[in-house]
């Protein structure tokens, strides 16, 4: 943009080969990307629109209604899941909605689940909305490309959900979380995290700075293991966690 004291011009310019315009009903609030999809996040962040963007054009493939307020959202390539941040009467909450491309007509039947839960679902292909409760207000959200598993930023602390597959009733087995770990910080308030293949970052408003977990024997694998901050020390030591600070200056 050149400006001067007589006039304003505007020269636009972008390094893409093309462009390409969406047309929705309602103005987006959030996006995000994922595989082929492009996730729009619209109706005052209760509804999720899903489009199809690759070479020949976007499509729209579905779109599905949302419990609460979209604050964040999330894709992962492994599992094929979407997760959001929500807010509904002033209760932030954590969902993963999967099966979600099974949604191609807004009256289709959706199950609604407690994480650790299966319970039976009417249709085979059927979209599921799993409910992640976490001990503190989420703020932040990632998901680790190589393993397909959840990293939540909580005020105080980090909690990781593992991807895995569970089966009950006789039936084929479905996705579902296990909360593996839980790291309580002093005082620390992840503002944005990134995860993949055990390393962590974390962004806080003074700082930021990368965990390396290590694996734990076998003993304590399928178990919820709780860090706190005393025990960082002892934990850093051991070889568990590996901590990594970046200062600028």
């Amino acid at each position: 943009m050149l400006k001067n004291k007589k006039m304003v011009q505007i020269y636009n310019c972008h390094p893409f080969v093309s462009q390409e315009i969406i047309p929705i009903k309602n103005e987006p609030d959030l996006i995000c990307c994922g595989g082929d999809s492009l996730f729009v996040v619209s109706a005052g962040g209760c509804k999720i629109e899903v489009f199809d963007i690759r070479d020949e054009g976007p499509k729209f493939l579905c779109s599905f209604a949302t419990i609460g307020k979209v604050l964040h959202i999330t894709y992962s390539e492994v599992g094929d899941y979407l997760v959001t941040i929500e807010e509904k009467n002033a209760v932030t909450s954590l969902r993963a909605y999967m099966n979600w491309k099974f949604h191609v007509m807004e009256m289709s039947p959706v199950g609604v689940r407690m994480v650790g839960h299966m319970t039976q679902i009417t249709q085979k292909e059927q979209m599921e909305i799993v409910e992640m409760p976490v001990s503190e207000p989420p703020t932040c959200i990632s998901c680790c490309p190589v393993e397909g598993d959840l990293l939540v930023g909580c005020r105080n602390s980090l909690v990781i959900f593992c991807l895995k597959q569970q089966s009950e009733h006789g039936e084929l087995p479905r996705l579902d979380f296990e909360c593996s770990l839980m790291l309580h910080l002093t005082n620390v308030t992840p503002l944005q995290v990134a995860f993949c293949a055990g390393y962590i970052g974390v962004i806080t408003d003074l700082e930021a700075f990368i965990l390396k977990l290590d694996p734990v024997n076998q003993e304590s694998k399928g178990t919820e293991k709780i860090l706190t901050a005393e025990s960082k020390l002892a934990t850093q030591r051991s070889g568990r966690i590996k901590k990594y600070y970046f200062l600028s200056g």
